[in-house]
């Protein structure tokens, strides 16, 4: 008996040519990968995204899309105001080469603002965080509402501070004082802590106004080191007084008697 195999070879021939066919239009039809191939030029734009002074600004960002992509703008934080400040152009597109115009429009706020910018491509993202600054006006001049103070121990008053231009955005102000133990001074208000004079210093940015500090201490008693003396016709001695406390500005000491017809008394006691 005869065993043909020719034919049977040739059969499963065609059998793996049909298989090879059919598997080559499958990837033919299988869709390409989504993608975005950011240009080298835009590539740090979207690593570190960038920052916008406060007059604003616009960008050109360069990418490649595998298919049609489109462009979504937020917040950079949930409590972040609606995005009105940004606007690109064009916001979606078809499958090639691309370019888009990032446009941020002047910031009249003195808060800082961000945003994010999300290129949308089927399943892939590219996102691009941008930050503005706020407004700033800056200072040229400071004042204060008095340039001399004169205090007694424990009493304290406030200085204020006055900018120019007055609407200056920098108001950060730092105080000093030349002399901390005659008087201190937080957030602009003066303390006097004991007689002497002091310095206040104002400086904000660099821009600096002081004022001169007087404290003086109140005498509250005085004492003599005598309650009584007894003398004879002709004789003296001299008392000595004590003024407290002992810091009191003023220990002028004016000695009197109240009959000089029987003792007198002078300036030195």
């Amino acid at each position: 008996m005869k065993v043909f195999k020719k034919p049977l070879k040739f059969l499963s021939l065609l059998l793996i040519a049909a298989l090879a066919l059919s598997c080559s239009k499958e990837k033919e039809n299988k869709p390409a990968a989504d993608s975005i191939t950011v240009a080298p030029a835009s590539a740090s734009l979207f690593e570190s995204g960038f920052n916008v002074k406060d007059k604003g600004t616009s960008k050109t960002v360069s990418f490649n899309a595998s298919s049609k992509w489109t462009v979504n703008i937020s917040p950079a934080s949930a409590a972040s105001k609606a995005v009105d400040w940004i606007t690109v152009n064009p916001v979606s597109g078809d499958a090639g080469n691309v370019s888009i115009t990032i446009a941020v429009s002047e910031n009249k706020d003195t808060q800082p603002r961000s945003a994010v910018i999300t290129i949308i491509c089927g399943k892939v993202t590219k996102t691009i965080r941008i930050n503005q600054d706020g407004f700033v006006v800056n200072v040229e001049n400071i004042s204060l509402s008095k340039t001399a103070l004169e205090l007694k121990k424990g009493q304290s008053e406030t200085l204020e501070v006055e900018f120019s231009p007055s609407d200056a955005t920098e108001r950060n102000v730092t105080w000093s004082s030349s002399n901390g133990s005659v008087a201190a001074v937080q957030n602009g208000k003066v303390t006097a802590l004991g007689a002497g004079n002091a310095t206040i210093t104002a400086n904000c940015s660099g821009k600096i106004a002081t004022c001169n500090v007087k404290v003086t201490v109140d005498a509250t008693g005085i004492t003599l080191n005598q309650e009584y003396l007894t003398l004879l016709v002709g004789k003296d001695q001299t008392l000595v007084a004590t003024v407290s406390p002992s810091d009191a500005t003023n220990k002028t000491v004016i000695w009197e008697s109240s009959n000089p017809a029987v003792a007198t008394v002078d300036s030195n006691g």
